[in-house]
């Protein structure tokens, strides 16, 4: 039976949308900015405004590491429906799937229109965009999905981002209202 599931999960294309999106976790962030521009470190970071990060943290990053984290991107790149959404099946058109795959292409250093993935992210942020109510409500009606919050929690998150690397008006709005 479990075998049964994994062979399912398999050929729906979600254990490497998953395994992207798990190695990401592995990549270094920098930390927020220190209180009062103290320099200080911040929850086991150094000083912030350099981008130190915890001692060990570099020895994760292996080159196995990151080269998983480029065939899980370019798997990603490669499955990205016509619409700009991402998943398969039941999960097709999902604006949580869509925006994570979005996340996971601006962690690794594109942004909306720049970069070796800038394309797919402007696809996938117009899909969501696309699907962002009046009132700002993010969802799509025929999608599978985890509750009405669970896939606009995502979707706000991914323009929150995509608004913070360029400051676009037609994002802001969306985001503005995504928030209310």
């Amino acid at each position: 039976m479990v075998a049964d599931r994994a062979s399912h999960f398999r050929a729906r294309g979600i254990v490497p949308c998953s395994f992207a999106f798990l190695t990401l976790l592995c990549v270094p962030v920098a930390a927020q900015q220190p209180a009062q521009g103290q320099g200080k470190s911040v929850e086991g970071f150094g000083e912030s405004r350099r981008g130190d990060v915890p001692a060990g943290t570099l020895e994760m990053m292996t080159p196995e590491t990151d080269e998983a984290i480029k065939h899980g991107l370019a798997w990603l790149a490669r499955t990205q429906n016509a619409d700009g959404s991402f998943g398969t099946g039941t999960y097709r058109g999902n604006i949580a799937v869509t925006s994570l795959a979005g996340l996971a292409f601006m962690s690794s250093g594109s942004s909306p229109g720049r970069g070796p993935y800038g394309a797919q992210i402007d696809k996938a942020l117009a899909f969501v965009m696309d699907n962002t109510s009046p009132s700002g409500f993010i969802a799509v009606a025929a999608s599978s999905t985890h509750g009405p919050m669970y896939s606009h929690g995502f979707g706000t998150l991914f323009l929150a981002e995509a608004y913070g690397m360029t400051h676009r008006p037609e994002i802001r709005e969306k985001l503005q209202k995504a928030v209310r």
